[in-house]
């Protein structure tokens, strides 16, 4: 306990407040680290106003605080709403605040993000949203419309054809339904604009007519479309998109043109995330037929989910003979062939994270081994896949390899890299011991979940799901958790 005299010395001489001695210029970038977007009505939080906005708190710190907080224009610059339906009905109520706001922010760099949730039915009224809208125009950097109505989206897009938005850079839509035959003309004309995205979160048609080939593609670097469109259609714009680093797309096999098989080149692109359906009249060769066509010289990053029920394997096309070995990071969801792993791990030597579906490719005791022994995928230091068992190979052995080839990789040796992020899917059914009690040994599962934790005593961020749940996480034994695979 302090004395009286320490007390009156403390009093006399107060510490040093060392954060007040911080240039306001690094102050200034220090509030720009903070989460510091107005966030108005969370429908997730029991339909109540959130409280998390940053900006309003840094004004209630001090006087010096408050005024550098003001005189910080990028702080103001960011406006997210998230409706609820009651707002949705009545958006004038916050509209008035988000002008106040925005007024404070910084000239031709604002974002808005209006998040409609669930509300796809009943009134909305648009008209101060249009307001909203055209009364930034000049100085929208992003704008999001997500989750609305169609009646929404294309009071948004006729908006946009009325008004010049010469800052925009960003522009997302996703709307319930919505026939992409609006008149996006007016994207075309905006001197700025490199990412869009389109996606429907409702019922899709059969595929979309491409008419957002009144896009400006040659600017583009960014494109998003989750609406399923054609092959051929694709490659049409595709062979237009020189400035492209990240694509996403939703193709519907269909057989592409003869002129369209010629090569299309995209040599910027290094992202590629494609949803490929192949439709019961059609064969798999078409969706082969689009990826073959394409020449990615930087592809790094690939993302492939198969919609369809034809077992067409891409790791043996000529895509993955073209690109393979140069990923880095690779997903693969919604497989129906019957994959070859070891031939997965042969053609892709520098990745260095890999996402496998865990209801289509689980790995067992062999695939561990190889990876462990054989010193496959060197450069790998993200992992996550399914731990599953075969004919002959007992569940708790693949569980044990599993651990065995993260215990050989938490430190970094020559030529091989430290897993740092792994996260495993239990489909063994090695805890299922309340089911059949000679299934498993409770002494062995406590010994593999000893080695779990050893691994992330050392720094391993190590995650072993058994359906929704992790069992290191929850700090009990897995044997409770054994009932609820997905």
């Amino acid at each position: 306990m302090a004395s009286s005299s320490d007390e009156a010395s403390l009093a006399e001489n107060p510490l040093p407040c060392y954060i007040s001695s911080i240039p306001p210029e690094i102050l200034s970038q220090i509030m720009l680290m903070c989460d510091r977007d107005l966030n108005i009505w969370d429908e997730t939080c029991h339909w109540e106003p959130a409280g998390h906005n940053i900006p309003v708190r840094l004004t209630q710190i001090c006087s010096s605080w408050r005024s550098l907080a003001l005189d910080t224009r990028e702080l103001w610059s960011s406006v997210t709403l998230v409706l609820n339906q009651e707002l949705a009905q009545n958006p004038s109520a916050i509209t008035e605040f988000v002008h106040y706001w925005l007024a404070k922010g910084q000239r031709n760099r604002l974002a808005l993000k209006i998040d409609m949730c669930s509300i796809y039915s009943g009134r909305v009224d648009l008209k101060p949203i249009g307001q909203l809208l055209t009364a930034w125009a000049s100085d929208w950097r992003t704008l999001i419309i997500a989750n609305c109505p169609d009646s929404m989206a294309e009071h948004v897009i006729t908006k946009m054809a009325q008004s010049t938005y010469p800052s925009l850079e960003e522009f997302e839509l996703h709307a319930f339904s919505i026939v992409w035959h609006s008149c996006f003309e007016a994207l075309a004309a905006l001197p700025r604009l490199r990412a869009v995205s389109f996606r429907i979160w409702g019922t899709q048609p059969f595929h979309h007519e491409l008419t957002l080939l009144f896009l400006p593609w040659s600017q583009l670097e960014s494109v998003s479309i989750s609406a399923p469109v054609s092959g051929h259609e694709c490659l049409d714009v595709l062979q237009n998109c020189p400035e492209l680093t990240t694509l996403e797309l939703y193709v519907v096999s269909d057989v592409p043109d003869p002129e369209s098989r010629r090569t299309v080149t995209l040599s910027k692109l290094s992202r590629l995330r494609l949803v490929a359906e192949t439709l019961w009249d059609h064969d798999t060769n078409d969706i082969e037929s689009f990826l073959g066509v394409l020449h990615l010289p930087i592809l790094i990053d690939l993302d492939l989910y198969f919609a369809g029920c034809n077992p067409w394997n891409p790791l043996v096309s000529f895509f993955w003979q073209r690109h393979a070995a140069q990923l880095r990071t690779l997903e693969l969801s919604n497989l129906y062939f019957r994959a070859d792993v070891r031939l997965l791990f042969l053609t892709v030597p520098n990745l260095t994270s890999l996402k496998l579906s865990p209801r289509e490719i689980r790995l067992s005791a062999p695939d561990f081994d190889a990876l462990r022994v054989e010193q496959l995928l060197p450069a790998l230091t993200r992992l996550d896949v399914a731990v599953g068992h075969e004919r002959g190979v007992e569940p708790i052995d693949s569980v044990r390899s599993a651990i065995a080839l993260l215990e050989a990789r938490t430190t970094a040796t020559t030529g091989i890299a430290r897993l740092a992020q792994v996260t495993f899917a239990d489909w063994t059914d090695w805890d299922q011991v309340d089911r059949d009690l000679n299934k498993a040994d409770p002494v062995a599962m406590a010994v593999e979940l000893q080695r779990l934790r050893a691994l992330e005593a050392q720094g391993m961020d190590v995650h072993w799901m058994v359906g929704r749940h992790d069992v290191l996480a929850s700090g009990e034994t897995p044997i409770r958790y054994s009932s609820i695979h997905s």
